[in-house]
């Protein structure tokens, strides 16, 4: 029997009409189309930082399209996702990215406007148009991610074995504790 290996992403959204709803939210809605075509943007932007299957990427955001899009590019450009939220501590932000070593932040605009100090030397990317937050290796926005950065990188397969996400504890005891 051969088997077909595929990422949460390929399981989700392939084979999907394209026009069907797959995301509501009290005020909008989005199609399969739409965040399928969002989250390859993302994952072609993640891989043209530079980093290799198996890096971290901080995941910090409320519910939202952005979270969704940036879970499943992370996904998909075989990168593991270090989702966390948005009303973590500026020191539980701290602790995850020295843990993590997350070169790409992932950030709604209020965050990282909130804890830009702490994404030094990260390459950042935000669902909205935000000020420069600070010395970051590069700032993006969500919705200026385009065609150009689309599939000129191949995505790295992924088998079941590999890291997919890497959860933290709330540390109630102590640090928190990532989970595989």
């Amino acid at each position: 029997m051969i088997s077909t290996v595929m990422n949460v992403r390929d399981y989700l959204l392939a084979g999907q009409n394209p026009l069907r709803i797959a995301l509501r939210f009290p005020q909008t809605c989005h199609s399969y189309g739409a965040l399928t075509t969002h989250t390859d943007h993302v994952a072609a932007y993640l891989l043209s930082r530079g980093i290799r299957k198996g890096d971290r990427v901080l995941l910090i955001g409320d519910n939202s399209f952005f979270w969704v899009a940036c879970y499943l590019g992370i996904m998909q450009a075989g990168l593991v996702c270090v989702p966390i939220a948005a009303s973590s501590q500026s020191r539980d932000i701290e602790y995850v990215l020295e843990t993590t070593e997350a070169p790409i932040v992932c950030a709604q605009g209020s965050v990282a406007i909130a804890q830009g100090a702490r994404f030094s030397g990260k390459h950042l990317l935000t669902d909205k148009v935000v000020p420069s937050v600070g010395p970051t290796a590069s700032q993006q926005d969500f919705p200026s991610l385009g065609a150009d950065t689309i599939a000129t990188h191949g995505y790295t397969s992924v088998g079941p074995n590999d890291l997919a996400a890497l959860v933290f504890t709330s540390g109630s005891t102590g640090h928190p504790r990532g989970v595989m």
